[in-house]
C-alpha cells in the first residue's frame, strides 16, 4: 500500500497540488464513501483486463482510484459517440472517441482505451465509415467495463 504521507509530500514537492489542502486529501483518502478493500478494486481492474497496480501508482491511493472509476459511469463520451455515429456527424464522433480514449488512458481502462484509440484514428480523417468498423467492439468493451464498475459500486 502507498504511504499516504509520502505521496502527499511528493505531490507538494513536484508542485502537482497546491490549492487542495492536506486535510482535504486525507478526507478523500479516508472517506467511507470511497473506502473499498484493495482486493475488491484490484479484482475489478483484473476483470476488465487492466493493470490496477499501475493505476494505483499514478493516483496514489485506493480511494482516488475508486472515486474516479465510479465517475466514469457518468462520463458522456460513449453516449455522445454513439449518437454522433447514428446521425453521421463525423466531427462530433471524432471528438467523442478522442475524449473517451483520454479518459480510459487516465483511468487505466486498457481494453477500452485500445479500441477507442483505434476508433479515434479511423475517424481522424472525419470519415464516418471508419466508425462502423470498430464501434461494435467498443460497445462490447464499454458494457463489460461499466458492468464491472457497477458491481464495484454495489460492494461499496
Amino acid at each position: 500500500m502507498v504511504n499516504f504521507e509520502e505521496k502527499f509530500n511528493d505531490l507538494i514537492q513536484k508542485k502537482i497540488i497546491n490549492d487542495i489542502s492536506k486535510q482535504d486529501l486525507i478526507k478523500i483518502n479516508y472517506d467511507n464513501r470511497y473506502e473499498v478493500p484493495y482486493e475488491v478494486l484490484k479484482e475489478c481492474y483484473e476483470k476488465i483486463g487492466s493493470n490496477y497496480d499501475s493505476v494505483l501508482s499514478r493516483f496514489g491511493n485506493e480511494a482516488l482510484v475508486k472515486r474516479f472509476a465510479l465517475k466514469f459511469l457518468k462520463d458522456p463520451s460513449y453516449a455522445d459517440l454513439k449518437e454522433a455515429l447514428e446521425v453521421h456527424d463525423a466531427e462530433r464522433a471524432f471528438r467523442a472517441a478522442h475524449t473517451l480514449k483520454g479518459v480510459c488512458l487516465n483511468l487505466g481502462f486498457d481494453r477500452l482505451y485500445e479500441t477507442s484509440a483505434a476508433l479515434t484514428e479511423d475517424l481522424r480523417g472525419r470519415d464516418i465509415n471508419g466508425g462502423d468498423r470498430l464501434f461494435p467492439e467498443l460497445t462490447e468493451r464499454y458494457e463489460q467495463l461499466t458492468e464491472a464498475i457497477r458491481e464495484l459500486e454495489a460492494e461499496a
